[in-house]
């Protein structure tokens, strides 16, 4: 069934193959070290080698993603690819790892892709392994943190949201808009595009967490007849960890509102 989009004749959605995991990986590093209202406060330094970091750590995140057939990207149909060889594979990534003063403008030069936006999920029925998120939480420590709290103050009976089987429930993880594609409104209409879609292959809702204010507005306002509720939400400077048997605010400086959000399908 194929569900129509909000996006203009220049752009086109796609699911998600293997041989776009290392594109994938790059924007989501890229938008998360060095746009992201949430990372880029938290940790500014080292940008360059960090995004580098990132991108290495996201293989799993980013290829059971991809492997649930649940992931899509937003193609940009008029892309001109930088170099030759880039068309050959629809795309290409650059990035020299040992070039530690890459601007951020240069290595999203490097990204030569016409995907230009991705949105990572997977069916909640079959969990990720957390122990092939390692080394991830240790490049982004307050996102283990974070989804630590979430757990821990979500104050739902799990029978009342979890899947029971496959084909129920999305759990989404990710989105990123490439910096240069910003401002477009890419982001709301695909995400108003999973929503119909996840409800065309009968799943009854989405589960999803949020570090940035569009983002939420977004998914706590879907399009009728889907409707959000507020799991929780609470602000990233008020998040403590404990440091030598004491709790201390983990990122002071992140004025950031975490949300915690499930969109009810079935409406």
């Amino acid at each position: 069934m194929s569900i129509p989009t909000a996006l203009t004749p220049r752009f086109e959605v796609r699911q998600l193959e293997a041989k776009d995991v290392a594109v994938v990986s790059a924007i989501m590093s890229h938008t998360n070290v060095f746009h992201s209202p949430m990372w880029a406060v938290a940790q500014p330094d080292d940008q360059t080698k960090r995004c580098y970091d990132l991108y290495n750590s996201l293989d799993y995140l980013v290829g059971a993603a991809i492997a649930s057939r649940l992931s899509y990207a937003v193609y940009d149909k008029e892309y001109k690819f930088k170099r030759p060889e880039s068309a050959v594979t629809d795309g290409a990534l650059y990035w020299d790892h040992t070039n530690l003063t890459a601007t951020s403008q240069h290595l999203l030069d490097e990204i030569d892709s016409p995907l230009v936006s991705v949105c990572l999920a997977y069916d909640g029925f079959h969990p990720l392994d957390l122990n092939q998120l390692t080394d991830l939480f240790e490049i982004l420590p307050l996102f283990a943190t974070m989804h630590e709290h979430f757990h821990e103050i979500d104050t739902r009976d799990p029978k009342s949201w979890e899947p029971t089987s496959a084909g129920q429930v999305i759990m989404r993880t990710g989105t990123s808009t490439r910096a240069d594609y910003a401002e477009m409104g890419i982001m709301k209409m695909m995400a108003h595009w999973e929503m119909k879609d996840a409800a065309a292959k009968g799943f009854r809702g989405i589960n999803m967490e949020t570090l940035h204010p569009a983002v939420d507005k977004v998914w706590m306002n879907p399009p009728a007849p889907f409707k959000a509720t507020r799991v929780n939400i609470f602000n990233m400077n008020e998040l403590t960890i404990e440091v030598n048997g004491e709790k201390v605010i983990a990122a002071p400086q992140v004025d950031v509102l975490a949300g915690r959000m499930y969109v009810d399908l079935t409406s």
